[in-house]
């Protein structure tokens, strides 16, 4: 009887796990970049298949495609950009930046339409 429940809880566990597969990992930036951390994604509340991400320090990423597909580029600023990126849509649609700068307690904001 112990060996009929074991299968039971096994059998439940194994077909548990088919049924409800994990979403599929997807690298955003290159295969032998480890340095970007502090990622934040955000997903465009109009249109879920834009996202927008942002790492350390000053890593910029979007996708059209619901994230199958990421492109790459650099948050930047004229006061400099000093890491911590917050990443959000507004109700316009605008992506926001904020990221920390090279100030004591400063921040940049920037906006980019997609």
């Amino acid at each position: 009887m112990k060996h009929i429940y074991s299968l039971v809880i096994l059998s439940t566990f194994f077909f548990s796990s088919i049924s409800f597969p994990q979403y599929q990992n997807i690298r955003v930036d290159g295969i032998g970049n480890t340095s970007h951390n502090e990622v934040t994604i955000a997903i465009n509340p109009l249109n879920p298949d834009v996202l927008a991400g942002g790492s350390n320090i000053n890593n910029f990423y979007t996708s059209i495609d619901g994230g199958n597909t990421w492109s790459e580029s650099d948050m930047s600023s004229s006061l400099g950009v000093w890491g911590d990126p917050v990443v959000l849509f507004d109700s316009l649609n605008n992506v926001r930046l904020l990221a920390l700068l090279n100030l004591p307690f400063h921040l940049i904001i920037n906006t980019f339409t997609h």
